[in-house]
């Protein structure tokens, strides 16, 4: 016996959710399921597609927050290195006195336009009072811009000093460092000076003492050695003074390089 009974349905095309590449004419395999089911399960697919497509909108949002708040921290760094080049800039500024002609004007033109400008707003209510007010004004500006001159003069005045006192103590400073230098050089010539007279002192000594020495050698020897000796003593004797002859011109030489000598005249 046959316990499953063929049945023919007829569907609609659209309703077929078979997916194949060539049209399908036999649906032997196929299941039905009721209509809501699907629309059930297409409405899940279709919210959980929703809400990833909201996370990606959200982190899409947040990376543009990041990125723009990157992009300001870069311009307020710009803003600083800017902000710190001008305040070097003004700090290495030398106010001159054209410099302060004209702030002394610019500063005077404003004063004037606002005097202006409150004299132009009260003159409908008070002619005579206007007048009053307006000369008023211009006398305290003229005041005003007289004491900021007489202030930025002042300031001025003491800065001239202040530089002129500086290059007074550099002056002295190079003076001082010339002395000293100086100094130096003759107390190292006076150092060499003292090495060659004790030099000198010691080689005139010398010859006393081998003298000295060899007289006792001499009255024990024959007349033969005592000739040999006294020759020998006699070449020593002419060697060491002219070793002092050449110490002495040249301490000389040294003196008169160091100190004025002056030559009597004949």
């Amino acid at each position: 016996m046959e316990m499953d009974v063929k049945l023919l349905i007829e569907i609609k095309q659209g309703r077929v959710e078979v997916s194949s590449p060539a049209p399908v004419n036999m649906y032997e395999d196929a299941c039905i399921v009721h209509k809501e089911a699907i629309e059930r399960c297409n409405e899940a697919i279709l919210a959980i597609g929703k809400q990833k497509l909201d996370i990606l909108e959200m982190i899409k949002e947040f990376r543009r927050k990041i990125v723009m708040v990157e992009w300001e921290k870069q311009v307020l760094d710009a803003e600083a290195r800017e902000l710190e080049e001008k305040t070097k800039d003004v700090h290495m500024l030398r106010v001159t006195k054209e410099i302060q002609k004209y702030l002394a004007a610019d500063a005077d033109k404003k004063e004037r336009r606002s005097q202006e400008g409150v004299g132009k707003e009260a003159t409908p209510k008070v002619p005579a009072e206007s007048t009053v007010t307006e000369n008023s004004g211009k006398v305290s500006g003229q005041l005003h811009t007289n004491a900021e001159q007489e202030g930025m003069i002042r300031r001025n005045s003491q800065l001239d000093v202040l530089d002129k006192k500086i290059r007074e103590l550099r002056q002295d400073i190079k003076k001082k460092t010339c002395e000293n230098a100086a100094l130096e050089k003759l107390a190292s010539d006076l150092q060499q000076d003292v090495a060659y007279g004790q030099k000198i002192k010691q080689l005139r000594e010398k010859p006393l003492g081998l003298l000295l020495r060899t007289s006792s050698l001499i009255a024990g020897n024959n007349k033969k050695t005592s000739l040999q000796y006294v020759r020998r003593l006699q070449h020593a004797a002419r060697r060491h003074t002219d070793e002092i002859d050449e110490l002495r011109e040249e301490l000389n030489r040294l003196r008169a390089r160091t100190i004025p000598m002056f030559e009597s005249a004949v």
